[in-house]
């Protein structure tokens, strides 16, 4: 990663001065608040992806967060306390990028990052990726792999099933399962996974829910939260010094998402996925 361009350290001097009135004075410094900056994650993604952006950072008083609070929690959240922060704001004006980063000044702890939406004009109601479509697994071994689904600034919640409509001889486990799921004054609907709608992320969120995922998709510059399915195969043990040759199976599945509108679920579309899986 490129050190700060000299801009960016006058106004990290700004920002120590700022601070004396607020920090002990061998709290702040140039070498504390570079180290601060250099070795924050999403600073760290920011900065390579766009080694030009001109860093700002501003000490926030308690007075200013108390008049801002609400607008400050619409990105933030409901649990951002009114005290006082450091703010850092990363801009890259030629591509219209901009991350700001709230911290915490006395443990230093990153509190939110807001991040400007990408592409704006991207809008996936209900994608899926693919990741491979030629498998190939030794015999007696398990074979993972996983089918992710998302949903790109759309506007509904898509229900999707999958239905194994040709598989190989074996056993097949998908995770979750389909199962039957009883929305709140809704009926009832048979489903695998829920994917709700949301928003491209320029940097890739570190902690999230362990049943998603934040994934690439082609073409698309960021990362968009998803939800994995897995499938396991369990492929037949082999006869011990016994040489086999190598079969092909195919794996045909229906995917199929719906949506609620009221009380009822309707029919948005049906896709199929094929896989080739080579036995070795």
């Amino acid at each position: 990663m490129k050190k700060l361009v000299l801009t960016n350290i006058v106004m990290l001097v700004i920002i120590i001065f700022l601070s004396m009135s607020y920090f002990q004075p061998k709290e702040s410094g140039i070498e504390n608040i570079l180290e601060i900056i250099n070795e924050n994650p999403s600073a760290k993604y920011f900065l390579r992806a766009y080694p030009e952006a001109r860093v700002q950072g501003y000490v926030i008083s308690k007075d200013i967060i108390e008049r801002e609070i609400d607008e400050i929690r619409e990105d933030c959240g409901p649990d951002f306390e009114e005290k006082a922060y450091w703010k850092f704001q990363y801009t890259e004006q030629k591509q219209n990028k901009t991350m700001t980063i709230w911290m915490d000044p006395q443990t230093r702890e990153t509190i939110c990052i807001v991040q400007e939406l990408l592409n704006q004009d991207v809008v996936i109601p209900f994608g899926i990726k693919q990741t491979r479509k030629d498998l190939s697994v030794k015999k007696g071994q398990t074979l993972k792999e996983n089918i992710y689904f998302y949903n790109i600034n759309g506007n509904e919640t898509y229900y999707v099933e999958i239905d194994v409509l040709e598989k190989p001889p074996w056993r097949i486990e998908v995770k979750p399962p389909v199962h039957l799921y009883k929305p709140m004054g809704k009926d009832p609907i048979e489903m695998n996974v829920k994917v709700e709608p949301s928003k491209l992320e320029l940097v890739k969120p570190e902690k999230h829910p362990p049943d998603e995922s934040y994934i690439e998709v082609d073409g698309i510059e960021g990362f968009v939260k998803s939800k994995p399915v897995e499938l396991t195969f369990y492929t037949p043990r082999p006869a011990p010094f016994k040489e086999y040759e190598k079969e092909k199976f195919n794996l045909k599945l229906n995917i199929t998402s719906s949506y609620f509108r009221g009380m009822r679920s309707f029919h948005y579309e049906s896709q199929i996925l094929n896989y080739t899986i080579t036995l070795t």
